[in-house]
């Protein structure tokens, strides 16, 4: 099933964090604790309920031993997630 359009960078961005997080081989508690974070923003990250900041992704790409183009690349997703939600927010208010 697709993504919903307003889902799908925030999606890829989710994902990609998570392949890097489990490909270093270090699980959500291993990682927040590295960063200093608490676990459930790790978890609410890559479940699509907290979008990351710039400072997020350059932290996480540096634990999980990203290359300098991966954490470009995130960097470069993320405006396009925040667009995307901020549509969203417009078009289904609270």
């Amino acid at each position: 099933m697709a993504a919903p359009a307003y889902q799908r960078e925030r999606r890829r961005l989710a994902e990609t964090l998570k392949n890097l997080r489990t490909g270093a081989g270090l699980s959500g508690a291993r990682l927040s604790g590295m960063l200093g974070w608490p676990q459930s923003k790790v978890s609410k990250i890559e479940t699509l309920k907290q979008l990351p900041t710039e400072e997020d992704l350059i932290a996480w790409a540096g634990a999980t031993g990203a290359s300098e183009e991966t954490a470009s690349a995130l960097l470069r997703t993320l405006p396009a997630a925040r667009v995307e939600y901020a549509a969203w927010k417009d078009a289904f208010p609270d």
